[in-house]
């Protein structure tokens, strides 16, 4: 939502117009994601859609670099890959503002009403005009669509997203999402407390902290994820964290001591941080490495500093080799650590990963099982938490 919203503020700089009619487009820019199977099927059947319209489809997002293959079976078009966003550049090198030059965006994708009271006032004040003579009619349209199940606050464009980074460290094994991102790449604290300062003067005060790694933040330029936040806080009184972001548990064990204190300030309100599996042996198959035991110990130390704290998981239901045994230490783990929501996803694969080669694979039919076992302890209380179910 975040690049859409970049590629966007990109095109009406350099004098493209708006319109919610795709039929009348003369480029249609798709954000594709492949976070799992129903996504990626979606995004194909937008394609296949888009693709039959008279203007030019662009896939952009997630899917070229995650499954080529899908992509390629049905579109033969141009690309933007997420890891290289500032490549939009060379679809149009008559652009005379360049992708680069632009800061990056502090809200979600905005579209309708909103795009065309912007356009009017650009053309009230003769920027819009002067760029579309020299460009010409050309119109693009954003399809985009959210997972019912996507978290609300993260889009609610009411609150401030500080996006600190792209990329991201991890080698987990059933991830396929760094090849569309790909390495860390920390942007710099001054450079965000300026978009911070931006935001306050708008109104902002709510901050959400969007990454793909956040624990990871600054190892790549001398500075550290708490080193940040503090100075998010630290810089206006009146600011809140409302959301954190894809914490890895690793980080959180890291740097508890720190996040101990900064929660306990009660200006930081949710955290999202996965555990993916209750069992150490799928952890180790998983590559995530996390120790259960001191991950427990971090979050009751940031429960007992803020008890208002929201603690969000993920879980992976029906990952390789995964045993009656390892799915019931999830559920288990999920009962004491005692999360605010947790989403459980099916596991889905790609050949082109890493757990692609772990064998046995768990049937089908146990896969589904699990997942309709897991839902009823959440439907009927048995966990107490919101949830969210990704078949």
């Amino acid at each position: 939502m975040m690049d859409a919203e970049r590629i966007k503020q990109y095109l009406l700089a350099n004098g493209l117009d708006y319109t919610d009619n795709p039929g009348e487009a003369d480029y249609i820019f798709l954000i594709t994601c492949g976070l799992n199977k129903v996504n990626e099927d979606r995004c194909v059947d937008f394609i296949k859609d888009y693709k039959q319209m008279s203007g030019e489809l662009v896939v952009c997002g997630c899917m070229p670099s995650m499954n080529p293959q899908k992509v390629k079976a049905v579109y033969g078009g141009r690309v933007v890959h997420t890891y290289d966003l500032d490549g939009i550049d060379g679809l149009f090198p008559e652009f005379t503002v360049k992708f680069g030059d632009l800061p990056d965006v502090n809200r979600g994708f905005t579209r309708g009403l909103a795009v065309k009271r912007k356009l009017r006032k650009m053309r009230e004040s003769g920027l819009g005009l002067a760029l579309k003579d020299v460009l010409g009619h050309l119109s693009f349209r954003y399809h985009g669509f959210m997972s019912r199940h996507s978290n609300p606050v993260v889009f609610n464009n009411d609150y401030l997203s500080l996006r600190i980074s792209y990329g991201c460290l991890g080698s987990c094994s059933y991830c396929n999402i760094k090849k569309a991102i790909g390495r860390l790449r920390s942007k710099p604290v001054d450079v965000l407390l300026e978009e911070l300062r931006r935001g306050v003067s708008e109104g902002r005060f709510m901050v959400n902290i969007i990454s793909s790694d956040t624990g990871a933040y600054g190892l790549d330029i001398g500075e550290t994820f708490p080193g940040l936040l503090k100075a998010i806080l630290d810089e206006d009184e009146r600011v809140t964290v409302e959301y954190v972001e894809d914490l890895h548990a690793n980080w959180v064990v890291k740097y508890r001591s720190e996040l101990v204190d900064l929660v306990g300030t009660g200006r930081v309100n949710s955290i999202l941080t996965a555990v993916q599996s209750g069992s150490d042996r799928l952890l180790k198959l998983m590559r995530r490495h996390t120790s259960l035991e001191e991950y427990k110990k971090a979050l009751d130390m940031m429960r007992e500093a803020n008890p208002e704290l929201k603690l969000r998981t993920q879980v992976i239901v029906g990952f390789p080799t995964e045993s009656e045994e390892d799915f019931q230490e999830t559920i288990g783990f999920l009962r004491a650590a005692g999360f605010d929501e947790v989403d459980v996803f099916r596991y889905y694969e790609v050949e082109t990963m890493d757990s692609a080669v772990i064998e046995p694979k768990v049937p089908e039919d146990v896969v589904v099982d699990r997942m309709d076992r897991i839902e009823e302890l959440f439907s009927e209380g048995e966990l107490k938490c919101s949830y969210n179910i990704y078949r």
